[in-house]
């Protein structure tokens, strides 16, 4: 069954027709942990090694590698927003996974904003319109990751 068109912008379809729509499959970005249109949080104490972990699985994505047990069967896009670290230990955190796993993304892969690089030292406020429209102009066709740390 071919996708209805919006009526008032909306598009609603009874249960008989969403059963009968063929909708993609998901995509695997990093197995089995973050699939297409997914939202994946990391929540844990201050100093267990959040950045570590989302620095992990960002390189993941971006090379089309493994991190831990998990497996990104291609490379993908990644958009890291870091809020909270100094630009310098960001830099060192990164070199440290690049060597430990021999593997650089493919140029533009993996794009990178720290509050260091901005005017002001100010990252985009993401729970405004305005910040997130400021993320989305950032993100290109290839982006399929997006990753947060908190300011």
């Amino acid at each position: 069954m071919k996708m209805p068109t919006p009526d008032n912008g909306l598009t609603i379809v009874t249960i008989e027709e969403l059963l009968e729509i063929t909708f993609p499959p998901r995509e695997e970005i990093l197995a089995p942990i973050i699939m297409s249109q997914s939202l994946t949080m990391i929540h844990a104490w201050r100093g267990i090694g959040k950045t570590h972990v989302a620095i992990g699985i960002a390189h993941a994505v971006a090379t089309g590698s493994r991190f831990l047990k998990w497996n990104a069967p291609k490379p993908h896009g990644v958009l890291y927003l870091d809020g909270e670290m100094p630009g310098v230990v960001l830099q060192e955190r990164l070199q440290a996974v690049v060597a430990a796993s021999g593997k650089d993304p493919p140029p533009g892969l993996f794009r990178i904003a720290t509050p260091d690089l901005q005017k002001n030292g100010v990252m985009p406020d993401l729970s405004t319109p305005e910040g997130q429209d400021t993320v989305d102009s950032m993100m290109t066709a290839e982006t399929k990751l997006i990753m947060t740390l908190p300011h």
